[in-house]
């Protein structure tokens, strides 16, 4: 046989069982595609369920005895009743200044925690005001994607911070990257959907005054240890004062916040005939 009937044997061979090759090379690809998602989907799931308890052992959170402080739960069951929400487990952190964040892996297993100074500081209007703005990010989905990327983010900039690294390149380059999750995964708006919310559960004049108190305890007395990654969790940026830190926290100013809730109230009671 000649060389020019083999290779023409060949190409017909090849024209045959081309459509096979294209048929398995898609298979391969696309079993390579799902077997990544489901890799993808098993690591996010992990660090979903780690990161909510990761956070709360740093922050040297523990559950609040009902018997301790029924008046607490009290004020959340009436509010997650009228939002219609799962109830959180409540958790107090040992920080003196008022504040507030809500972690875990979202509306069902959500976890709100209140500091020390919130229960010192704070009326007990002002804290159920302050539980209503936290059960407004439950409410908005935001508890997981904000619990994930705090937990990435955190466990970035504490690499630096351990090595006592609060500055320069060495900060930097782990820094950046960790700014960068927080920003795809908060949104300056979100702060204010959650005041949203929590406005029909807990009326306008209690959530003002609750953030204006922790404003004017966080412009005395900013946090200028811990990580600064944490930030977008709290209801106000703790992290005040501390210029590399402020770039962690999307939140609004709280003026703004204030003059958004007064319009979103005005709005819902024009809208109600009130």
């Amino acid at each position: 046989m000649k060389i020019t009937e083999v290779l023409e044997a060949l190409a017909v061979v090849e024209i045959t069982f081309m459509p096979v090759t294209i048929l398995l090379s898609a298979l391969y690809n696309l079993l390579g595609m799902i077997i990544g998602l489901m890799l993808g989907v098993m690591a996010f799931a992990t660090i979903a369920m780690i990161a909510g308890k990761r956070i709360l052992k740093s922050h040297r959170a523990r559950i609040i005895d009902p018997n301790e402080h029924p008046e607490l739960y009290e004020v959340l069951e009436e509010i997650t009743r009228k939002a219609n929400v799962k109830m959180p487990k409540l958790v107090l952190v040992p920080a003196g200044i008022p504040n507030s964040f809500t972690t875990g892996m979202g509306s069902d297993n959500a976890v709100l925690a209140l500091t020390y100074g919130t229960l010192r500081n704070l009326e007990i209007e002002e804290i159920k005001a302050l539980m209503g703005h936290e059960i407004g990010h439950v409410i908005n989905g935001d508890v997981l994607p904000y619990t994930v990327a705090s937990f990435l983010s955190g466990g970035l900039v504490n690499i630096p911070l351990r090595i006592g690294k609060r500055d320069g390149t060495f900060f930097t380059i782990f820094a950046k990257p960790a700014g960068w999750i927080l920003k795809i995964a908060t949104n300056p708006d979100d702060e204010l959907a959650a005041d949203y919310r929590a406005l029909p559960l807990v009326g306008k004049e209690p959530l003002i005054s609750a953030l204006q108190k922790i404003e004017n305890a966080v412009e005395l007395r900013p946090i200028k240890e811990g990580n600064p990654s944490m930030a977008p969790l709290y209801a106000v940026n703790p992290f005040k004062g501390i210029e590399w830190a402020e770039s962690f926290s999307h939140h609004p100013p709280t003026k703004e916040r204030i003059s958004y809730i007064e319009a979103a109230w005005g709005e819902m009671n024009e809208n109600t005939g009130n």
